[in-house]
């Protein structure tokens, strides 16, 4: 270890013990850990479109969601069935009823933080919103009644 590394260690780790105690840290890895499972989710709608156009998507479909848990500070996953095996070719509109069915789910579950849900539910919409849905909100204001 330098001179420089033993004059900066002591340092950082004051500031890391500061920004726990404050709280900045933590809000600082919740918007890295909601930006990389937005990364995830990008990746997902670009292969499931790619192999949709190839017609690889005709024997059952299900997609695997990512979110940030801000309580656990971890990526959670949550399974999305789309079309179940079987024959039954795909449609766009399949992932957006899924997306909306799943969004329902989340804001009746309980033991999940304001932040996480609002996270989730984005996550949802952004994935209603890649295939082609967008007529009702998925805001996390329950199920629309008409």
């Amino acid at each position: 270890m330098t001179t420089d590394d033993k004059i900066t260690q002591p340092t950082f780790v004051a500031r890391l013990f500061e920004e726990e105690r404050t709280g900045i840290a933590q809000a600082d890895r919740t918007r890295v850990g909601q930006s990389l499972a937005e990364i995830e989710l990008d990746e997902i709608i670009g292969k499931t479109k790619r192999w949709a156009r190839a017609g690889q998507l005709n024997r059952g479909l299900s997609l695997t969601l990512p979110y940030f848990d801000d309580q656990a500070m971890e990526i959670r996953w949550r399974e999305l069935q789309v079309i179940p095996r079987g024959r039954v070719p795909f449609v766009p509109a399949f992932v957006v009823i899924a997306a909306r069915l799943e969004s329902e789910k989340a804001n009746r579950e309980n033991g999940m933080s304001a932040t996480t849900r609002e996270h989730l539910l984005g996550q949802l919409r952004r994935l209603d919103l890649a295939f082609g849905g967008g007529a009702q909100n998925l805001c996390g204001s329950g199920s629309k009644t008409e």
